[in-house]
């Protein structure tokens, strides 16, 4: 619909300044003088036009370019007024000839081709109008003083034509326009569209009508015709540029510098990856309503600009007053300091995470929060702060262990040495192989620390089939599924079975597998002696606490604390059964484990 109303618009003005031009050459027939005082004084009533709007809000306005051009142009409406009264045939100025009118017309033109380059050299300066206006008039009154003196160059001679200088002059005219043109282009950021691509085609039709005026030689021919048709365009593309745009839209006119420093701000506010929230404050600060978010905050959030827009935080974030952040907001509204928070944990229905705040007051009594979501780093930090403990602990017990195994050879070293009894020997060798084991637990353990490796699919009856042939004991294997796992799946069940023959003194192992609908369970019995109930709740940590039992069950169940959870109970009649649960593959088809 828009898109239409401007298409109109715009036939709407073509029809129009066509059926204009078409009266004014109707009129040019039969009385050139008319015509020509018509359309100069439209050229003028624009430029005072321009210059009004401009010095009314001259206090205000940030685009000097506007504010430079906008005053030069009265300057240039007063020449043109003195070029239409000395035209020839009015009869204002006795004594004088066409030299006169043309003058003038090239005084004016250089006028505003020079505001319409030097402007753009005021852009982002600190300007003041009156400074700007008492120039122009210096300049201005020099021009007249000249040409009514006798000092400026003739233009214009009778019997003749155009002078040289005249010729030279509008060709220059329109190389100081191309001038300005170019900067124009390159400065068009600082303006709106429609008033860019105006202000530009006012230029290009200005220098194709200085063009024109090279050609004449009565002031009355087709060629002075032709000009001040395009000099008639020029201006109504000003007309639209300043004072059409001026009614429609004053404030992005008269602010171009402003607007765009505005969508500079508005880009990052868009592009920053921290979340930006602003709020105002309702009920004297007992609540603030949500004024505008950036789409990051729609990230983290998971909400949609359009839906809390106006909403209260209460009602958007329930947990906000249980966390402080609306005590923080109040806090920040009343006294204007800024606040940043250390990391807070927010959780509701809707949303769960760790934020880190830095909360702002504005100058228009909104608050604003930038803030990062850092769930990330809090859950790597807790994730190295474990870490970090049970490396302490492992290294705590490896030092024991090796220990007490490297004191035990020595001994048996010194009592071989006394008796050579070679089962001393055995015990080295014993102590040794032990000691080798739990060098190799270490390793494996490190492998379990890894909370940065992905998970993949494992085909658990790949896996007990690679086990089976590894012990000396009747495993038996039921059931089958493809659960998300990593290299370390094959240590976890090694380290049950060798449980189970070293602890549980067991010769039967069965291992059942069942698909459940949020998971896959694998339930490992044996049939030994089984686990007493006073250390039941501690057995994964067992070795831990007794240095006897190793590492080897602690390995599983840290590892089983990333594929799912374990636990244990007896198993009927007699011995243990460890229940192990697995996240499902969520595909269909087995794969093959590695």
């Amino acid at each position: 619909m828009n898109q239409n109303n401007t298409d109109f618009r715009k036939d709407s003005d073509i029809i129009f300044l066509a059926v204009v031009i078409a009266g004014l050459y109707i009129i040019s027939l039969d009385n050139f003088l008319l015509f020509h005082s018509l359309v100069e004084l439209f050229s003028i009533v624009v430029a005072v036009a321009f210059f009004l709007i401009v010095w009314n809000r001259r206090n205000i306005i940030e685009n000097n370019y506007i504010l430079a051009a906008g005053i030069g142009y009265l300057f240039i409406a007063s020449i043109d007024l003195l070029h239409t009264f000395a035209y020839k045939g009015m009869g204002i100025f006795p004594g004088y000839d066409t030299n006169l009118p043309t003058q003038l017309w090239i005084a004016a033109r250089y006028l505003e081709s020079l505001i319409l380059v030097v402007s753009f050299f005021l852009m982002g300066k600190k300007v003041k109008a009156s400074n700007v206006t008492t120039t122009y008039l210096i300049i201005t009154t020099i021009l007249i003083v000249s040409i009514f003196g006798g000092y400026f160059p003739d233009s214009y001679i009778e019997g003749a034509g155009l002078t040289s200088f005249k010729i030279y002059s509008e060709y220059l005219i329109a190389s100081i326009l191309l001038v300005a043109l170019t900067l124009l282009h390159q400065k068009r950021s600082n303006f709106l569209p429609n008033v860019y691509k105006y202000l530009a085609l006012a230029i290009v039709f200005t220098i194709i009508g200085e063009l024109a005026f090279t050609f004449y030689i009565s002031v009355y021919g087709f060629s002075n015709l032709v000009g001040h048709f395009f000099k008639l365009i020029s201006f109504y593309l000003i007309y639209k540029a300043v004072i059409v745009t001026s009614l429609d839209k004053p404030y992005e006119m008269l602010f171009g510098e402003l607007n765009q420093e505005r969508k500079k701000y508005t880009d990052l506010f868009r592009a920053m990856k921290n979340g930006v929230a602003v709020f105002e404050p309702v009920d004297n600060g007992e609540d603030f309503l949500i004024k505008d978010i950036n789409p990051a905050v729609e990230k983290i959030e998971g909400v949609k600009k359009e839906d809390v827009i106006g909403k209260k935080v209460t009602l958007t974030f329930p947990n906000s007053r249980e966390t402080g952040f609306l005590d923080n907001l109040r806090k920040v509204w009343n006294t204007g300091d800024p606040i940043h928070t250390e990391p807070i944990h927010y959780c509701d229905s809707e949303r769960e995470g760790w934020r880190e705040n830095d909360i702002y007051k504005l100058a228009n009594g909104d608050v604003v929060a930038v803030y990062e979501d850092v769930t990330e780093k809090k859950n790597t930090q807790r994730q190295q702060a474990q870490l970090t403990k049970e490396l302490q602990t492992v290294n705590q017990i490896l030092r024991h262990d090796i220990s007490n195994d490297l004191s035990a050879i020595s001994m048996s070293v010194d009592i071989f040495r006394n008796k050579r009894d070679d089962k001393y020997l055995d015990m080295i060798k014993r102590a040794v192989k032990k000691s080798i084991s739990r060098i190799n637990e270490m390793g494996m353990f490190e492998k379990t620390l890894d909370f940065e490796k992905k998970l993949k699919p494992f085909q658990l009856s790949k896996v007990f089939e690679k086990l089976r042939g590894k012990y000396d004991l009747k495993i038996s294997i039921e059931g089958d599924a493809t659960v998300m796992a990593d290299e370390v799946i094959y240590s976890i069940f090694e380290n049950l079975i060798e449980n189970s023959i070293k602890h549980g003194k067991a010769d039967i192992v069965d291992i059942k597998v069942q698909e459940k609908e949020d998971d896959v369970e694998v339930r490992v019995s044996d049939n030994g002696t089984g686990i007493p109930d006073s250390i039941k709740k501690k057995v994964f940590d067992e070795g831990f606490s007794t240095g006897k039992g190793g590492m080897g069950l602690y390995i599983v169940k840290t590892t089983m604390n990333r594929y799912g959870s374990i636990q244990v109970e007896d198993n009927d009649p007699h011995g243990a059964c460890f229940i192990l649960r697995f996240k499902k593959y969520p595909g269909k088809e087995n794969v093959k484990s590695e």
